[in-house]
């Protein structure tokens, strides 16, 4: 389910993003920051469950991507 679930994530992603676009077409500022926020959240957690392969909670957007930057870091380098 690895695959299945970060696709959903970032299908989700898409759609949150979408709706923020249209938010701000309509002049709802606070929706479009809303929905652009949670898109922000899980694209994140769609590209973290790709590399660490489980599931990571979260809303806080510094924190996720301090996540992603630290789970990098700890990754051997490719083909040294």
């Amino acid at each position: 389910m690895s695959g299945e679930y970060a696709a959903l994530l970032w299908r989700r992603a898409q759609n949150a993003l979408r709706w923020a676009e249209e938010a701000c077409a309509e002049r709802d500022y606070d929706t479009c920051a809303r929905e652009a926020e949670y898109a922000a959240q899980l694209a994140t957690s769609s590209v973290l469950y790709r590399i660490l392969g489980e599931e990571v909670h979260g809303h806080d957007i510094p924190g996720l991507l301090g996540l992603l930057v630290s789970s990098h870091r700890a990754r051997p380098p490719r083909g040294g």
